[in-house]
Order: structure tokens, then sequence, then C-alpha cells
């Protein structure tokens, strides 16, 4: 499942960006660099490399100036730039400043944080 929702944003992403960004996926069984520092991709843009981990997520709540993420799967810190969800069924994608709010039970972000909303 992980693979295939990686498949997924790696070409939402290069027809979002058009061309403007490298899309290099890095997750898969056996890469040290996933396993050990959660990375799945590398985007690099505007002479920028941005480090992402991708995770699924059913809905995305905003409450005032927050979003709540529901259904992330395993919820914890990842040492990357970006967080990137994926909502299987719609494959709407969600990419945040990796800075959560709150990252315990459930991923809650400032509405601020969102980067890019691609449906």
């Amino acid at each position: 499942r992980g693979q295939k929702s990686e498949d997924n944003v790696q070409k939402k992403l290069e027809n979002y960006f058009e061309g403007d960004a490298k899309v290099e996926k890095i997750g898969g069984h056996g890469q040290k660099r996933d396993a050990f520092k959660g990375v799945d991709m590398v985007i690099e843009k505007d002479g920028k490399t941005h480090t992402a981990q991708v995770k699924p997520y059913s809905t995305a709540t905003i409450d005032g100036d927050k979003v709540s993420l529901s259904d992330t799967g395993n919820v914890k810190p990842y040492n990357v730039n970006w967080l990137i969800f994926i909502q299987p069924k719609t494959n709407k994608i969600l990419i945040f400043d990796n800075h959560p709010l709150q990252n315990e039970n459930q991923y809650i972000f400032k509405l601020s944080s969102l980067l890019h909303e691609i449906e």
C-alpha cells in the first residue's frame, strides 16, 4: 500500500510542478535512507532539496487556523522537510512543512504550514 501511495504522489508531483522540480522516490524495501531517516522522497525545486515522508489520510478537518488529519497510520516525528499526505480514494495530496503542533495520536498543523494542496 505504501509503495502505491508513493508512486501516485511521485506522478502527481511531477505533473503539478510541470517539470520545475525533480522528484525522486527513495522509499522501498531495503532502502537504508528510508528505514533509518524516514525519507520516502527527495524533491529538488528552485535550487533547494526537500526531503519528504509520504503518509495516507482519510480526512482533513480545518478548525480555525488548525488542520487535523485522520487515519494517517503510524503517528511519530520524522526528520524530513515535508510531510506529504495522500487520500487513497481520491489521490488528493496535502503537503505540509514539517512543523506539526501535535504528532502523538494525530497530526495537527497550523493552516499556514500547508504548502501545497493538489487535487
